[in-house]
């Protein structure tokens, strides 16, 4: 029983500790924004099953959308899984939004991020950033900007919608052990799954 308590305790203090970072800098209004030349779009499936849209996925692309159109960012990054060649997080993103009229020169695709910490180190190290304003929902914005304080990224959190329905109990259960999990990896200083060559994007027009 000590030793279920103690786990308890340690992991719910990990959680506080990561949920500490960053709480003033997630926004919901474009206008409290600090201007940044990229925004990191984080990746979720666009489709629970090949028919249905994902909530998340759309609401996250909308506010890339909305972002991008007020002249906060210049230049979108999407981020997320491509593991196999018939799921490809990266081009479905992308795919959307050029549809909804984002120039497709403005997007550059990361395909092996395939974790949050690998999306932001990669960003960091692969894509050159040195800030940006991440997208994605309230739920997830604290792991993301605890990972960019730690790897020495200046980030800013643009929060997109949730689903009507609301974010249900079992994605917050898996988002307390992801913040576990990303604790551990800014710890020991994990690697992301894959590097590469650097594909720093171009700033020359700012």
């Amino acid at each position: 029983m000590i030793v279920i308590v103690a786990i308890a305790l340690i992991a719910v203090g990990i959680n506080l500790w990561v949920l500490s970072y960053g709480n003033d800098r997630i926004y919901t209004d474009l206008e409290d924004l600090e201007p940044r030349y990229v925004g990191l779009v984080l990746g979720t499936s666009s489709s629970p099953d090949g028919v249905r849209v994902n909530a998340y996925f759309e609401e996250r692309m909308e506010a890339a959308i909305r972002l991008y159109e007020s002249g906060k960012v210049k230049h979108l990054l999407v981020s997320g899984d491509n593991s196999s060649s018939h799921y490809n997080e990266p081009r479905d993103m992308a795919n959307y939004l050029v549809a909804r009229g984002i120039p497709a020169d403005q997007i550059t695709l990361d395909y092996a991020g395939f974790r949050t910490y690998d999306s932001l180190l990669r960003g960091k190290e692969i894509f050159g950033l040195e800030d940006c304003i991440v997208i994605t929902q309230r739920f997830h914005a604290p792991r993301a900007l605890f990972v960019g304080a730690k790897k020495g990224i200046d980030v800013q959190s643009y929060v997109a919608n949730d689903p009507e329905q609301g974010v249900s109990f079992s994605l917050r259960v898996r988002e307390w052990m992801a913040r576990i999990v990303a604790a551990i990896d800014v710890v020991t200083n994990r690697q992301p799954k894959f590097y590469g060559q650097k594909e720093f994007i171009d700033r020359s027009d700012v």
